[in-house]
């Protein structure tokens, strides 16, 4: 047996080097020793000048004293000290931020103060809180405005959301580029058809028995619209699969609307981090607020127990599962964000039973038959965790998501002036 191995051993060898692959790749590699052999790739440098060993090992010497400072750099050197440990560093979720709106006193001007005056720096710390106060009163009745629009009425108690009764005008954001129409299907008869946020508008009207009552527009709303600030919605929903880049008038105009309390209320279509529409909304809210950053939702937040009690963000298409995200303002969520295209499983409508909505309508002229199932249902080879559960989950963060966005002014209105 081993001098069988042996033998095929020596053969397979002998074969080897009888090729003449082996032969011409030696003379090559040998041809590249003599020709480059002598060549310095690089040289070492000894570094001189910077370490001595006077009988110990990599101690360095003795360094010039530096200059003693002027009794000005002094005086400055320790107001700047004082200065330092007296000022806490700002909360990004409460500083102010300014907005080029002159019928809206968003922007706030800084007094000039001295930092060699102990005097005069604390005058300009009251001037400042002074200046941050009147802005956030001013955000305040705009906010009261705002809030007038959706009609609301109850909210109180130990259960606001179950309380709460609002009527309000819903919206589909169009923005200039990407498919933000890819979730809003089509009108049939006179329906909705596979529609999105007309899915969920007519579920949380079923699960809420009447009391929240959104009035869901066909027509989508320009992000760079006059109207988006004349309706003043709740929130503005949009979604997409793809990269896109909003115009310098849909950014100021977001900016102003989320400034007198709108809400850009946005699916990922596409789901998971590092999609093509995940990167773009990221980049292009950073252009709406710069100095805001997207936080996860934490499982005690009030959206998770707002009208159902839910643990966390349900699985989504394809069980994707990431966190729900925010960005506020002050301690309201100003934007919210979904990475698990729930918006595609909205498109499965449900009927009156709370189940899904298996039957179809007709058109008399052409013969063509529509249903309310959506176009993820029924294709687990391309879109997986599309049933009734997960339909019925998504619906209930949704429900939850909307009533959170219409209390989550509550306190702050109810002391603003009108």
């Amino acid at each position: 047996m081993k001098r069988g191995i042996r033998g095929r051993v020596r053969r397979l060898v002998i074969r080897t080097l009888e090729t003449r692959y082996i032969f011409f790749s030696l003379l090559f590699h040998i041809l590249l020793l003599i020709v480059f052999g002598r060549h310095v790739i690089y040289e070492a440098i000894e570094a001189t000048g910077y370490i001595e060993t006077d009988g110990a090992l990599f101690s360095r010497g003795p360094s010039a004293p530096p200059p003693p400072p002027s009794p000005a750099q002094q005086v400055v050197s320790e107001v700047r000290k004082e200065a330092t440990q007296s000022v806490k560093p700002a909360d990004i979720a409460t500083a102010p931020i300014a907005v080029n709106r002159p019928d809206i006193d968003f922007s706030i001007k800084v007094p000039e103060f001295s930092t060699l005056n102990p005097q005069l720096t604390e005058k300009s710390d009251t001037a400042l809180s002074d200046a941050i106060s009147k802005a956030e009163l001013v955000r305040a009745q705009e906010i009261k405005k705002t809030v007038s629009q959706w009609q609301m009425s109850g909210g109180r108690g130990s259960s606001p959301g179950k309380t709460v009764k609002a009527k309000f005008v819903c919206y589909i954001g169009k923005y200039a580029e990407g498919d933000w129409y890819c979730n809003s299907g089509e009108i049939f008869q006179g329906k909705f058809i596979g529609n999105c946020i007309a899915n969920l508008m007519l579920q949380t009207k079923r699960w809420t028995n009447g009391r929240i009552e959104p009035d869901v527009r066909p027509q989508p709303i320009s992000l760079s619209s006059e109207e988006l600030l004349r309706v003043r919605p709740p929130f503005v929903f949009i979604t997409g699969h793809n990269n896109f880049t909003f115009t310098n008038e849909e950014v100021d105009k977001i900016r102003e609307y989320l400034l007198v309390g709108g809400c850009i209320w946005a699916d990922n279509s596409l789901p998971g981090r590092r999609s093509r529409f995940d990167v773009a909304f990221r980049r292009e809210i950073k252009r709406v607020l710069p100095d805001r950053e997207f936080e996860v939702v934490p499982p005690y937040h009030p959206v998770f127990n707002s009208f159902y009690k839910i643990n966390d963000a349900p699985p989504g298409m394809n069980f994707y599962r990431e966190p729900l995200e925010m960005v506020r303002i002050g301690d309201e969520i100003a934007v919210i964000y979904s990475l698990n295209a729930y918006s595609d499983l909205w498109q499965t409508g449900f009927n009156e039973k709370n189940q899904v909505d298996t039957s179809t309508i007709r058109d008399p002229e052409t013969g063509y038959v529509q249903d309310f199932l959506g176009p993820h249902w029924g294709k687990p080879l391309f879109f997986r965790n599309v049933n009734e559960e997960s339909v019925r989950n998504s619906y209930r963060l949704g429900i939850n998501i909307l009533v959170h966005l219409l209390l989550r002014f509550q306190d702050k209105i109810t002391f603003a002036p009108g």
